[in-house]
């Protein structure tokens, strides 16, 4: 949600494109603001027919997430992450690009007779507002620093195209010159850094050993394993989906619900249909499980699935399997 934010930033470029009129100016604007009504009737609607649990969803859960993260100091300080990020190979060759192209427009401004600042200006805002929507969450997580890399690399395209433009018969001028250097060595020195990625180009001719495709392999094997009425218990319920078998709907978000949910009130874990550590037995009471994956999250969050599923004893029994670079499954005899 916090996404939003680049709608603004769209919004705000067409505002300001030039416009003879005030009539022109509407036209600019009127196709953008239809769509993103059009586009907003499902979401809305979806808000206003259940607005606590889409404050739970989107605020309240997310907090809660927060919290239990830095509790169990499993995050690191947003301040400290970015210094980390702007530290390793990456982001300080793109600073130091940056840096380089912007001085030199702004040291030429006045030789560029024509200067499209508009599209300039909304290039560079874009990296910047994915930038600031990095920061928005409660937590941040190295990742989120990736998502403006793109944008940052397409805005370097105007500083490019307008120092080209000041080469004279078609010739690169000096400041071209040296941006089309920096840059070559910039790319081959992060390419260079992180060649261990390009080990991997070979695994794309190879399908049998892309993860989706070895994930439904195993999903497949354990659908066939279990029986009826097979319904998974497992905070991975993907393993579940690909292998068209049931699961606990408390535990469709993974972890994400589960590991906070004895934080909500009763109320509250009914509307989100949420169930925890200390409300999972009487859920297992309700419906007992045909099979159990394990191994796929921190121990600490999938023991009580085992010590309240598998340890009781009673007339179930359950053979074990270990997967390869999998999970660990229980089957029901």
């Amino acid at each position: 949600i916090t996404t939003v934010l680049v709608q603004f930033v769209f919004f705000a470029a067409l505002l300001a494109c030039p416009a003879e009129s005030a009539k022109q100016r509407i036209k600019n604007i009127l196709p953008f603001l239809i769509a993103s009504m059009v586009v907003s009737i499902w979401p809305v609607w979806t808000i206003i027919s259940a607005p606590q649990a889409f404050f739970l969803n989107i605020f309240h859960i997310p907090m809660l997430n927060s919290r239990w993260l830095y509790e169990t100091n499993m995050v690191h300080d947003k301040i400290y992450l970015t210094f980390v990020a702007f530290t390793i190979p990456g982001y300080p060759q793109l600073a130091v690009i940056a840096f380089y192209l912007y001085g030199a427009m702004v040291f030429c401004r006045r030789k560029i007779k024509t200067i499209n600042a508009h599209n300039t200006l909304l290039a560079a805002l874009l990296a910047l507002t994915f930038f600031i929507i990095a920061f928005i969450p409660p937590t941040m997580w190295k990742q989120y620093l990736a998502v403006p890399v793109p944008f940052i690399i397409i805005s370097f395209a105007y500083p490019f195209f307008y120092l080209r433009r000041l080469a004279a018969n078609d010739k690169p001028n000096r400041l071209f010159k040296i941006a089309c250097i920096l840059t070559g060595i910039c790319a081959f020195s992060s390419v260079y850094y992180y060649f261990f990625a390009l080990k991997r180009i070979p695994k794309v001719f190879r399908s049998q050993s892309w993860e989706p495709v070895r994930m439904h392999r195993i999903s497949e094997d354990i659908a066939q394993r279990t029986k009826e009425p097979k319904l998974i218990l497992t905070l991975a319920p993907l393993y579940a989906l690909e292998g068209e078998c049931d699961f606990y709907r408390e535990f469709s978000a993974g972890s994400f619900v589960y590991r906070i949910a004895d934080s909500l009130s009763g109320d509250e874990q009914e509307v989100v249909h949420a169930a925890g550590p200390e409300t999972l037995r009487k859920l297992l009471k309700e419906r007992r499980p045909s099979a159990i994956v394990l191994n796929v999250e921190f121990t600490s969050l999938e023991m009580p699935l085992f010590e309240m599923a598998v340890l009781p004893g009673g007339e179930d029994r359950w053979e074990r399997i270990n997967y390869t670079n999998g999970p660990v499954v229980y089957f029901k005899h």
